[in-house]
């Protein structure tokens, strides 16, 4: 049966009250499901499960029970030593007070071993609770046990940290809120400056900067799109209608998202943004054409409907079909992040353009003709026209697009190759943000924020000889020596310190003994810290690496260096090296696989899709080659402008696929309308730049308008996002009205077939 938009077109329209019953119907149930969508930024879910980096995560901590940390540091800028201790010991009380936080690490709870008990030995705080002690001496205490305290305070004695261990049971939200606000009164405090980090507190900061972006953002978006559809559209009716479009389709997105139990990221939060200028696109094509039959149609709303998308069916079906397929092309990744991101936008624009087909008419269908806003207005003469005849004479006439293809040439090859891919997820963050903040002093005093760990097995035996700790020891030296390790953390210090109070020697066989020989001879602190070295069967050890922040550095490579090191000098020794910052750096590497193979998918798929539903190669390729060269030079912009690629920003420009080839398809389609109905192909050319040529500006404009809002985002990724979208978009603007006259120009009898 032959395809036919008229019948489609009168069906709507006669059973309209039907067709709105429906949607209004659906809308209500899905919009249920939205309200089930909970947020969640944990960084370590956007790796797949699967990964071998994440396998051996979950196998760390396996072995060793690792909760979720929070880090609080202060920063003191007076104030004698005891004094500073008394103000951690007293803050680390009001914390532990909180639901959720186990017990806090701080300086004052620091057990060590010493002379006495019945063993020869027995532990003791370095600060004594509730006992006055001179400030030399407890300085002196705090140095001759440096291997404890290093991570808690600072060389300089100026910055203390204090540990949080949460309770993974517990409302993160609302336990990172807690802390936050009790961290707060305590910042008021004069000489004294707190800071939060650690992944519970990134995420935290995300969620509230992703909550107050959403709030802020998507109203202003919303009326700027008001105003700027208004500008062009000049009727409410009309705006009001594109408007409900983008709503009702946002709706049944996040509903199907809430049905089917994935929460809400970084990534996906941009969603809205971007469907609300994808759903006017369409919007504004449909109404301007709408307008322009209608004066031919004698004032009959429903003919001048059927007119339209007579001529519209087919570019709004091929826009729905290819922009779909270009965000589609992310549901191929293994960040579970872009990949939501991918498949939620494309159902968001399939709704969006089938609303656009099935709503818009019976909107449009309410109110009266255009043409009977001003009857008899003379319109064969336009300012406009005047401009796309210049502009017609520029490119089509002349060639001098010759020069313009020249410097996109020298652009692109200037930029291109400076593009970077941020490893570091910390950088993301404002420079002025606690989390850079707090990285910043940790790098200078403590070591670093970039974790990992070892784990060191040797032959299933029990590590309670001197020859293996003298092995194990050998390899911390080497970890020592590595380029961006800060600092290096095991039981060796405790070892030793036991061997030397009972056998006078490192790694004494009786401090072995004493220590790793029955885990009852300890209790408290002093054996919860043994435990989180060493597994109950004396088998397995771990070894922490914090690492500085070191731009280049990837910390996978000095993983694999570290892990290759042991087993060409150890290879009777089993080795796992796992931790968040390599999970990070496997993430990162995924992205830009994801991004080479989205691409290649969606070039492909959306020329196939083209040369199938125009049934023509050629067509199908002279609609794709603008969106490719716009494409290469959109990454020589972010290499110029040095906006790195990170789990945000990788999704620029399969944005700028999905949003600019819609310019392609209405300019191809609108050519080859045009075309069928005169002889001469330059005046088909003429015609084709003015009927579309606007109204692609138009589109681009508030499409891009709508885009740049995000460039006030508090957060930098996103801030790049929506200003280099809007970038693309005008650039998928320009290449489309320079180079496809150009391409018509030569090759326009086979596009079109009469």
């Amino acid at each position: 049966m032959k395809y036919k938009p008229r019948d489609i077109i009168a069906f709507l329209l006669r059973f309209r009250w039907g067709v709105i019953a429906s949607v209004v119907a659906v809308t209500l149930v899905l919009g249920y499901f939205a309200t089930k969508i909970h947020v969640d930024n944990d960084i370590t879910k956007a790796v797949p499960g699967d990964l071998p980096e994440k396998v051996a995560y979950k196998k760390l901590n396996t072995l060793f029970s690792s909760p979720r940390n929070v880090l609080f540091l202060a920063e003191f800028s007076k104030m004698g030593l005891v004094e500073k201790i008394d103000s951690i010991s007293s803050w680390a009380a009001g914390f532990d007070s909180i639901p959720g936080v186990k017990k806090v690490v701080h300086l004052g709870s620091v057990q060590v071993p010493v002379k006495g008990g019945f063993f020869g030995i027995k532990t003791r705080y370095i600060v004594p609770p509730k006992k006055e002690i001179r400030e030399n001496i407890l300085r002196k205490r705090i140095r001759e046990n440096s291997e404890f305290t290093h991570s808690l305070i600072s060389e300089n004695e100026s910055v203390f940290t204090m540990v949080f261990p949460l309770d993974p049971d517990a409302d993160q939200d609302a336990l990172m809120h807690a802390i936050i606000n009790r961290a707060e009164r305590l910042d008021k405090y004069p000489d004294v400056e707190i800071h939060l980090t650690g992944a519970p507190a990134h995420i935290y900061y995300i969620d509230s900067i992703m909550k107050n972006d959403f709030k802020i953002l998507l109203p202003i978006s919303l009326v700027l799109v008001f105003l700027l559809l208004y500008a062009v559209l000049r009727r409410l009716l009309y705006v009001g209608a594109s408007l409900v479009i983008i709503c009702i389709s946002l709706v049944w997105t996040f509903g199907i998202m809430g049905l089917a139990g994935d929460p809400f990221t970084i990534v996906t939060s941009v969603i809205p943004v971007i469907l609300f200028p994808i759903g006017v696109a369409g919007a504004i094509h449909v109404v301007k054409t709408f307008v322009r039959l209608s004066r031919n149609t004698g004032h009959d709303v429903g003919k001048a409907l059927q007119e339209t998308y007579s001529e519209l069916m087919r570019p709004i079906f091929l826009s729905a079909v290819t922009t779909s397929a270009a965000f589609a092309s992310f549901g191929f990744s293994e960040n579970l992040w872009t990949k939501k991101f991918g498949i939620y936008t494309s159902i968001g624009v399939a709704f969006a353009l089938l609303l656009t087909i099935i709503l818009l008419p019976i909107f449009i269908s309410f109110g009266r003709s255009p043409a009977g806003d001003a009857p008899g207005k003379h319109v064969s003469h336009k300012p406009e026209n005047d401009i796309w005849k210049r502009y017609f004479d520029f490119l089509v006439v002349s060639n001098n697009w010759v020069f313009l293809l020249l410097v996109i040439i020298a652009v692109a090859a200037t930029g291109f190759f400076r593009v970077k891919v941020e490893h570091n997820y910390i950088a993301m963050f404002p420079r002025d943000s606690e989390v850079r903040k707090s990285d910043e002093l940790i790098a200078e005093h403590l070591g670093g924020t970039r974790f990992f760990s070892i784990t060191l097995e040797h032959e299933g035996e029990k590590l309670t000889s001197k020859k293996e700790w003298k092995t194990i020891a050998s390899i911390i030296d080497f970890l020592d020596k590595q380029e961006g390790v800060g600092a290096v953390s095991s039981l060796v210090p405790l070892i030793n310190k036991v061997s030397m109070l009972v056998g006078k020697e490192q790694f004494s066989n009786a401090g072995l003994a004493l220590l790793l020989g029955s885990k009852s001879l300890f209790s408290g602190s002093l054996q919860d810290y043994l435990n989180s070295w060493i597994t109950p069967d004396r088998k397995i050890t771990k070894i922490d690496l914090a690492c500085k922040n070191i731009p280049g550095l990837e910390y996978s490579e000095l993983a694999e260096r570290i892990r290759n090191h042991i087993n060409e000098k150890y290879p009777s020794w089993n080795v796992l090296v796992a931790g968040p910052a390599i999970l990070n750096d496997s993430m990162i590497d995924i992205l830009i696989h994801t991004q080479i193979t989205s691409l290649i998918i969606t070039f492909i798929s959306v020329c196939i899709i083209l040369c199938i539903i125009f049934r023509s190669v050629t067509t199908g390729l002279s609609a794709t080659i603008p969106i490719i060269l716009s494409t290469l030079f959109v990454y020589s912009l972010m290499g110029l402008f040095g906006v790195t690629i990170n789990s945000v920003t990788v999704i620029i420009v399969n944005t700028c696929i999905g949003i600019g080839i819609d310019y392609s398809i209405h300019y191809v389609a609108g050519y080859r309308f045009i075309a069928q109905q005169r002889e001469n192909r330059l005046d088909a050319l003429l015609g084709t730049a003015r009927n579309k040529g606007t109204v692609i500006i138009f589109n681009t404009f508030i499409v891009g308008v709508g885009f740049l809002v995000l460039a006030i985002s508090s957060f930098p990724p996103i801030r790049h996002f929506g200003m280099f979208t809007f970038i693309s978009m005008a650039t998928s603007c320009a290449f489309a009205l320079v180079f496809l006259p150009v391409f018509l120009r030569q090759f326009g009898n086979l596009v079109v077939k009469k």
